[in-house]
């Protein structure tokens, strides 16, 4: 009888660890199932984006803090982001999970004038693969 956490050989029967790629007894392969990858597209020119698109925002991108341990404070959050408008240094958004006015800074990384340890920094977008519901 197998236990928890076993497979048995189909070829000799004997109890292997789930995990295990080959009969330990007798060197049976066991057929493993291969995941399919899901297919995330970087979005090469922001610029081409337009109104009303949906975006993705990858954690640990876009403006920061830096502390006195040199580790950066990311400002923005990840998610799902509803395109409103584009300007000359980034997008205008609202995030699909409710919330209010959000600004996608997507210019080069630069310090900011305001304080000596803020960094400017473009956020990283992927494409959703969703469909727009009509609005």
């Amino acid at each position: 009888m197998k236990k928890r956490g076993q497979k048995r050989c189909s070829k000799c029967k004997a109890p292997n660890g789930a995990r295990s790629f080959e009969c330990k007894a007798c060197s049976h392969p066991f057929s493993v199932k291969v995941a399919r990858k899901k297919k995330v597209r970087q979005i090469g020119d922001w610029r081409l984006i337009e109104p009303n698109a949906l975006i993705r925002v990858v954690s640990g991108s876009g403006p920061y803090y830096l502390d006195a341990d040199g580790n950066r404070h990311y400002f923005s959050d990840r998610g799902v982001y509803r395109v409103v408008s584009i300007d000359n240094s980034g997008l205008h958004c609202y995030p699909e999970s409710g919330g209010g006015h959000t600004y996608l800074y997507m210019g080069p990384e630069v310090k900011s004038d305001l304080c000596h340890n803020m960094w400017r920094a473009p956020h990283k977008l992927l494409t959703v693969n969703r469909r727009l519901a009509p609005s």
